[in-house]
């Protein structure tokens, strides 16, 4: 099995300047656990549920 036969074809992404809240929202919508994310540069990441649960956890403790 090759990864090409598991992608998604209809990539969805979310703006660097989009709140957390924006990208749970995005995430819980779409059904997927991570979001490339696009700034106004071209420049590309990735968002997680883990990354938001992480910042979260931390942020409270």
């Amino acid at each position: 099995m090759r990864v090409a036969e598991l992608m998604h074809s209809d990539l969805r992404t979310i703006s660097a300047d989009a709140t957390v809240a924006d990208a749970v929202t995005a995430l819980a919508q779409s059904g997927v656990s991570a979001f490339p994310v696009l700034d106004r540069f071209g420049r590309a990441g990735v968002i997680s549920q883990t990354d938001i649960v992480g910042a979260v956890a931390t942020a409270r403790v």
